[in-house]
């Protein structure tokens, strides 16, 4: 059984549930969005939803698939999102980098990409530069979690800049503590099962435990890729990747809630 999920508010209770219901759909109009890692010539763009009802600057989330490169997830997760206000930038940092988990380089090849969208998306007159969180799944969630990271922002976030409002990690994240000098402290979300062999839940008790602004969740019983629709697979030297149906939605629930409140939004 999953654990007993509380809204934080009722306020909060009433936006999610509309965030399900009809608004933003997934073949809504977006635009692209360029910018270049400044390690060198390697130049990315991304895809902008804006909330279609949004009036002034909005909120946002920029999203960072793990190693399968982008696929459904993003869908799953946008639509809600924008519903509640909350823009979403998606990334496609698989093309033209890296074919498969055995030549894909390591976070750390990605963190200065990761903020080089950060700046582009605090350039456009429709976000909000102070309100923009990171999101990841797996790779991705190293990613999205790691540049909290003090040491990680001192060698890549423009002096001056601030860092992202908060971050959210799915099956992975946990180990962005590691080596670092601690983290910036934004609210962090992590959710992961408790049977995923590919990032051991251990990991994300100590997580927690070390850093009070982390916000951790352990699904019982619960598989790696558990929000990819569709996923039922052995791969990876025996890793299962499986799809649950209740703990995506718990975890898409909570990820709104989450983001509703780091943001401010409404």
């Amino acid at each position: 059984m999953l654990s007993r999920y509380a809204w934080t508010t009722a306020c909060l209770a009433a936006l999610i549930f509309f965030a399900g219901g009809v608004g933003a759909q997934a073949g809504d109009s977006f635009e692209i969005l360029s910018f270049n890692s400044p390690t060198g010539n390697i130049a990315r763009e991304g895809k902008l939803y804006v909330p279609p009802m949004a009036q002034g600057r909005s909120p946002a989330v920029i999203f960072f698939h793990g190693t399968d490169g982008v696929d459904q997830r993003y869908d799953y997760h946008r639509t809600g999102l924008l519903n509640l206000g909350i823009a979403v930038f998606e990334l496609d940092f698989k093309t033209g980098i890296y074919k498969s988990g055995a030549d894909r380089p390591k976070a750390e090849f990605f963190y200065p990409l990761a903020f080089a969208a950060l700046g582009a998306l605090r350039a456009n007159p429709k976000i909000d530069p102070n309100r923009i969180a990171s999101m990841g799944w797996s790779a991705g969630a190293t990613i999205s979690v790691g540049v909290a990271l003090t040491g990680i922002q001192k060698q890549w976030l423009p002096n001056g800049e601030k860092p992202f409002a908060a971050y959210v990690g799915l099956y992975g994240g946990c180990n962005s503590q590691r080596g670092s000098n601690g983290l910036d402290g934004a609210p962090i979300l992590v959710l992961q099962g408790t049977d995923d062999t590919l990032v051991p839940v251990e990991r994300c008790v100590t997580f927690q435990k070390q850093f009070r602004n982390v916000e951790f969740v352990a699904y019982k019983g619960v598989h790696h890729e558990f929000d990819k629709e569709g996923a039922n697979v052995v791969e990876r030297n025996g890793d299962i990747l499986r799809w649950n149906q209740e703990a995506a939605e718990d975890a898409r629930n909570r990820i709104r809630t989450f983001l509703v409140k780091s943001l401010k939004v409404g």
